[in-house]
This record gives structure tokens, sequence and C-alpha cells, in this order.
């Protein structure tokens, strides 16, 4: 929004410099003075210096927004990735098929929302080269706990399959 206002402000002033650009013109057509000339190539460069600070604040703007909505994300998956780690970690949860089988689905939801991760990632730039940037530095970490999650499900799994066949001959 603030890029846009600023971009509205400054193309709202072109026609004003095109207006003076007009009138130097027909100052130079009745005076032959060097200073019109100076004066009106001053203008000229201090309006594209304008222009490209507004360029240059805009992509700053952008990629802030862009590395916000990218924090935000990997706070959101960070809390699912904390609360099916303590889910798993849990010794009353997953000892069904049931119980078994929602956690490997919450599992593979969050696989998803972290492949989704890797292109917002993707679009926030790095700060320089060479240099981790603290999103994906954050992306990187949860992406290992999220990875370390592995063995707790297969192990709940293998209980949960174990309880059950254990319980089909007593039925």
């Amino acid at each position: 929004k603030q890029w846009y206002q600023r971009r509205v402000v400054i193309t709202a002033g072109e026609p004003q410099l095109e207006k003076l650009k007009v009138e130097g013109e027909d100052i130079k057509k009745d005076h032959d003075d060097p200073m019109v000339d100076s004066t009106l190539e001053e203008l000229q460069n201090a309006w594209n210096d304008i222009n490209k600070l507004l360029e240059e604040k805009d992509d700053a703007l952008k990629n802030s927004e862009k590395s916000e909505r990218a924090k935000q994300k990997l706070q959101d998956i960070d809390v699912l990735v904390a609360d099916l780690g303590n889910e798993l970690n849990s010794p009353e949860s997953g000892n069904d098929t049931t119980s078994a089988k929602h956690m490997a689905k919450k599992y593979e939801i969050l696989a998803d929302e972290i492949d989704g991760l890797e292109m917002i990632c993707e679009e926030v730039p790095m700060v320089e080269s060479g240099v981790m940037d603290p999103v994906q530095a954050q992306r990187d970490e949860i992406k290992s706990r999220f990875n370390a999650l592995i063995e707790p499900l297969e192990k709940k799994k293998e209980k949960s399959t174990d309880c059950d066949s254990a319980l089909i001959p007593l039925l």
C-alpha cells in the first residue's frame, strides 16, 4: 500500500515536470541563457533520482512484505510441527490404529505445508551473498525438526499395528 501511495504522488508530479520543461523551452526561445539549460537539466536529474530512489524503496518494501509473509508461515508451521511432536511423544496418543492413522495424516498435511514453504522462502531474497537470511535459517531448523518426527511416527504406527493384531484373535 505504501509503495502504491508513493507511486501516485510521483505520478501526480509528472505533469508539473512536463509543464516546467515547456516553460523552460519557451524562455530559451526568448532569451538565450545557458542557466535555463542547466536548471532544466538539474531538474530532470533530480526527477530521475527521485524515481530511482522510489523504485529502490518499492523493491525493499516488497521484499520486506515477502519476508514478513514467510516469517508468519514459518511461525504457523512451527506450531504445527511442535504440536505433532508433542502428540508423538505423548504415551496416550497413537496407541490404536485410528489415532496412528490420524497422526500420519497430520504428518502428510504438514509435509505439504513444508513443500509450500519452500516456494515462499525462495521468493525472499538473501540478505547478502554468503550470509544466511534469518527466514532461510528458521526454515532449515523447522525442516530438521519435522524430519526428526519420521522415526517416532513409524514407531507409533508399528505399536498401534501390534496392539490391533493382538486384539483381533480376542474378538
